[in-house]
């Protein structure tokens, strides 16, 4: 059973014209002081459940940033997110 997303969202009165002033937003923000290989599988699957169970799909965010100023995701915006999530490869000596 699919439950609705909640959405929250706060408008000015409509005496002020109504206009949205909130709404509810998802940010996902890694600082991490190590490499990422252990999270990266996880994360990224993290994503996609986030993705299919919005019902949205790709259309559920309207910006992205890696670390730059954001910007819409398209096409080459998501190859990037996926490329960044993606594990990085095991080197020969790693045990």
């Amino acid at each position: 059973m699919k439950h609705p997303i909640p959405r929250i969202r706060r408008h000015a009165p409509p005496d002020n014209g109504g206009r949205l002033l909130q709404r509810e937003v998802l940010r996902l923000v890694l600082h991490l002081p190590f490499g990422h290989r252990e999270l990266a599988t996880p994360v990224s699957h993290a994503l996609e459940v986030y993705l299919r169970n919005a019902g949205l799909g790709a259309d559920a965010f309207t910006e992205y940033s890696l670390g730059e100023e954001p910007i819409p995701p398209d096409a080459d915006g998501w190859a990037d997110i996926r490329d960044t999530l993606a594990p990085p490869p095991r080197d020969a000596f790693d045990a």
